[in-house]
């Protein structure tokens, strides 16, 4: 049977997706998901530190962009109804659309292991952000699947820049890279708590919210109405319990850790270095299965034993799992109180590494929680904005978050008892 949308007509082609069923796709959509570029997201994992802990969780970045972009349209979609926007039928139909592709595209630019590469050059002392990645391939290599169609690389930038000016609508804008309402993090928590079977901790009314959007006059941007509070407070603590529970696993942190510090030791040792901030050309060769290959080949004995040990699920055990607080307390930081333990045990770098989770972590922080306190809701009967989210509602959330702020060290088993023996003996904890 086939999908039509309100605004965009017939669609040229639907696919499935279980948590929405089918989903239609434009000709405009269909010719950027049929570029290599955007096909190389099936081979990235959307959670891969989870997916060793979870097997369901094996999907990836291409299922999670798709899902975007349906949200994305059904939000736009739900904002020119309920508030009333009266335009052509050519500026609408552009509205949806674009909105759409810039939904689909928001991922284009991750690396192999998703956040994890990002961790990596962490590090290794350096930056590089999958965003700023996806801007230079919608820019070089999607040039022409979005000009064939009316729409320059430039006005996907746009909506994805949270820096730049604001094409047509801030609403646009808002519906993918909102600081707390995105239709972004409502996808990943509804496929991430699907995936991995963790519902009591990730199912949300996504449609709920999505139906209650505004863009008011004034400024355009978007708004949720006050009949969606509940299931907005519902995301919020999904938020926070999938972040504390699925994504910040211990195993799972370790597994992306190890990833992670595989590929720091080649870079230390001068190798893979079109890697390291990699040019468009090489980041696009790579992907999960390409980096694994080339690291367990890469030359340096101890990255190599990193990936051969991750592809068994040998994978490094948390040895200590410290609040920033007690470390505090016992006068350390966390660089000195590994290198003492290193030193007292007589062992080398790579075999004790530690990680502060507050730090940008391979699971991203949800959302700030000072961005909640400003959270306005719409009634519209009144019509305006109002009812804030007050501090009550909302603290005990803030403080679970607070929770994870943390410094894991990581061995593995064969040093997992005498790492653990040192942290308690240093910090005075047995």
């Amino acid at each position: 049977m086939p999908l039509y949308h309100i605004f965009l007509g017939k669609f040229k082609k639907a696919v499935r997706i279980p948590e929405y069923g089918y989903i239609g796709l434009t000709e405009k959509e269909l010719k950027v998901i049929d570029t290599f570029e955007f096909q190389r997201l099936r081979w990235i994992k959307q959670a891969p530190g989870a997916y060793t802990v979870y097997p369901g969780m094996s999907h990836t970045r291409f299922e999670h962009s798709l899902g975007v972009m349906h949200l994305a349209g059904e939000a736009a979609t739900h904002v020119i109804l309920n508030s009333g926007i009266v335009s052509n039928t050519n500026e609408i139909e552009e509205t949806v659309q674009l909105t759409r592709l810039a939904a689909l595209l928001h991922d284009i630019g991750h690396g192999p292991f998703s956040h994890t590469f990002e961790l990596a050059h962490q590090l290794a002392g350096s930056e590089w952000k999958h965003e700023e990645a996806g801007r230079q391939i919608i820019r070089t290599k999607l040039n022409d699947a979005l000009n064939q169609y009316g729409f320059a690389p430039d006005d996907i930038i746009k909506l994805l820049d949270n820096k730049s000016g604001k094409p047509w609508y801030p609403f646009m804008r808002d519906i993918v890279i909102s600081p707390v309402y995105n239709v972004d993090r409502m996808n990943y928590l509804v496929l991430d708590s699907a995936r991995s079977g963790a519902l009591e901790y990730g199912i949300i009314d996504a449609a709920r919210i999505i139906q209650n959007m505004y863009s008011l006059p004034n400024d355009w941007s978007l708004t949720i109405g006050i009949k969606a509070k509940d299931a907005t407070l519902r995301m919020l603590e999904a938020y926070v319990h999938m972040y504390r529970s699925v994504y910040l696993h211990k195993k799972a942190t370790a597994a992306d850790t190890q990833i992670a510090y595989a590929l720091k030791l080649v870079w230390d040792n001068g190798v893979l270095d079109d890697l390291k901030n990699p040019k468009t050309e090489n980041l696009l060769d790579m992907n999960d299965y390409t980096l694994l290959d080339r690291l367990v080949n890469c030359g340096v004995k101890e990255a190599a034993n990193f990936i051969e040990r991750y592809r068994r699920r040998d994978i490094l055990k948390v040895a200590a799992d410290i609040s920033l607080d007690q470390l505090t307390q016992a006068g350390y930081e966390p660089s000195i109180l590994i290198k003492e333990i290193r030193y007292d045990l007589s062992l080398e770098e790579h075999q004790v590494i530690y990680d502060i989770l507050n730090m940008k972590r391979p699971a991203p922080y949800p959302s700030e929680p000072t961005s909640w306190q400003h959270f306005m809701f719409y009634d519209d009967e009144r019509p305006e904005r109002t009812g804030k989210l007050e501090e009550w509602e909302v603290s005990y959330l803030v403080s679970l978050l607070k929770q994870t702020f943390r410094v894991r060290i990581y061995t593995f088993k064969e040093n997992e008892k005498r790492v653990k023996e040192a942290v308690l003996r240093k910090l005075n904890l047995g």
